[in-house]
C-alpha cells in the first residue's frame, strides 16, 4: 500500500526526526511503499544571504545560529527519510492537489497541539482535510500537547475527527480528549520510536569527533514560559554523586552550542546518548532512548505553560512502572536516590515490548 505520513518530520529536533524515521522504517518493513508529505510549517530556514544576514548584529546572529542548528536534519532527512517529491506551501495548494496514496497518516508528535497550528490551515493539513474522502486516514499516536481544548477548537477537531478511519492518540489522557470530539473508538499506542528496538537504532548510530569518556548526558528542550527549572542543580548533584563530568546538548545558549560545536545530527545524538552512563532530560523521546539504551535517568517535568506535555511522559513511565524517575522539584535525597537505584532492565524490556505489539497490531488493522 502507497502511504503518505504527514507529521513534523522537517523539524530541527532530534525527537521529531527519529520518530519519523521509526514509523517510516517499521512501515517498511510491513512491506508499504511509504512518503512523507512535505508540507511547509516554517522549520527550514530562508536560503541565500538573506537567511544567514539580518537587520542587526544579533539578528545576524540568530539567523546563523538557525542555520548551524538546521543544517544536521538536512542531511539526516536527505539520508533516512523519504520525502515526497511535491512541496507544498501552504493548505490550500495540499486541498487543490493532494498527494496520491491509499492512505495518509497522522503522527506522531505534537501535530495537534493548538499552541503550535496557530493558522486553521495548518490544523486542516495535520489532521489530514485533504484529498479524497476513499483515501483511509490514520492517526498513529499524535500529541494535544494540552490538558485541556477551548470550545471552538473542540468544535473545529470535531469536524476533522469525523473523516479518520481510525485514531489513536500517544497519551492515555487523550483517550478522553478524542472522546469529547466524538471519536469514543480512539487506541492508546506507543510513540513510533518505540517501534523499533535498541539493534535497529544501533545500526544508525554514527559516532563523531567527541569524547567518549564516561559523562552524564544532559538534554533540556526549551519550554514556552521562564519558569525557573531544577535541571541545573540536578545535573550539578548526579555530576557530584557519580564523580562524572556532564555532556550538555541542545543548549538554551547560542553562543554556547556554537563555541562547542553541540549541533548534532540525530545519529550523533544518539551516539552520545547511547555513550552515556547516566541521562538528566525534559525530553520525552531522551527518556525513551533512555529506557531503550538501558540508561539511568531522571525526566525534569515541565512547568507553566508547556505543563500539558508531561502527559505522554507521565503515561509512558507509569506503564513500565518508573514514575518515580520522573521529578518536578529539585531533591538532593531523592536525586540520590535515583542516582544509586538499580533497574530492572529485563523487566523494562518486556513491557515495553509488550506495548510495542500493541502499537504493531494496530497497524496492521488499519492498513488491512
Amino acid at each position: 500500500m502507497k502511504i503518505g505520513i504527514m507529521t513534523f518530520h522537517g523539524a530541527p529536533n532530534h525527537g521529531a526526526a527519529l520518530q519519523a524515521y521509526a514509523l517510516q522504517s517499521h512501515l517498511q518493513k510491513m512491506g508499504h511503499e511509504v512518503f512523507f508529505i512535505d508540507y511547509q510549517f516554517g522549520w527550514r530556514p530562508n536560503s541565500g544571504l538573506t537567511g544567514w544576514i539580518g537587520r542587526n548584529p544579533a539578528n545576524t546572529f540568530e539567523k546563523v545560529n538557525n542555520q548551524l542548528r538546521y543544517q544536521p536534519f538536512i542531511q539526516f532527512q536527505g539520508k533516512f527519510l523519504n520525502i515526497g517529491s511535491t512541496r507544498y506551501i501552504d493548505h490550500e495548494q495540499l486541498d487543490a492537489q493532494p498527494p496520491k496514496a491509499e492512505a495518509y497518516i497522522c503522527g506522531s508528535d505534537q501535530i495537534w497541539n493548538p499552541n503550535f497550528l496557530k493558522k486553521e490551515k495548518d490544523e486542516k493539513a495535520f489532521w489530514l482535510d485533504f484529498g479524497a474522502n476513499d483515501v483511509r486516514r490514520i492517526a498513529y499516536a499524535p500529541s494535544f500537547g494540552v490538558d485541556e481544548l477551548n470550545d471552538d477548537t473542540c468544535r473545529r477537531f470535531s469536524e476533522y475527527a469525523k473523516r479518520f478511519t481510525v485514531m489513536s492518540v500517544r497519551e492515555k489522557n487523550a483517550i478522553e480528549m478524542l472522546s469529547k470530539l466524538g471519536r469514543k473508538d480512539a487506541s492508546w499506542v506507543p510513540d513510533p520510536t518505540l517501534l523499533l528496538n535498541q539493534d535497529d537504532y544501533l545500526r544508525i548510530v554514527q559516532e563523531f569527533n567527541g569524547s567518549s569518556n564516561s559523562y552524564i548526558f544532559s538534554y533540556q528542550l526549551k519550554t514556552r514560559n521562564s519558569a525557573p527549572t531544577p535541571a541545573a542543580e540536578i545535573n550539578k548533584a548526579t555530576c557530584s554523586l557519580l564523580g562524572l563530568d556532564i555532556y550538555e546538548t541542545y543548549s538554551t545558549s547560542a553562543l554556547f552550542n556554537l563555541l562547542n560545536s553541540r549541533y548534532l545530527n540525530p545519529c550523533q545524538w544518539l551516539y552520545k546518548l547511547y555513550g552515556s552512563k547516566f541521562i538528566v532530560t525534559n525530553s520525552f523521546h531522551c527518556t525513551v532512548f533512555s529506557l531503550l539504551f538501558h540508561r539511568p535517568f531522571i525526566t525534569v517535568l515541565k512547568k507553566g505553560l508547556s505543563a500539558g506535555m508531561n502527559g505522554r511522559i507521565e503515561s509512558l513511565l507509569k506503564l513500565v512502572g518508573l514514575e518515580h524517575r520522573a521529578v518536578a522539584e529539585y531533591d538532593r535525597n531523592q536525586v540520590e536516590d535515583l542516582c544509586q537505584s538499580d533497574i530492572d532492565w529485563h523487566n523494562i524490556d518486556d513491557k515495553i515490548d509488550s506495548f510495542r505489539k500493541v502499537g504493531q497490531q494496530f497497524l496492521v488493522d488499519a492498513l488491512r
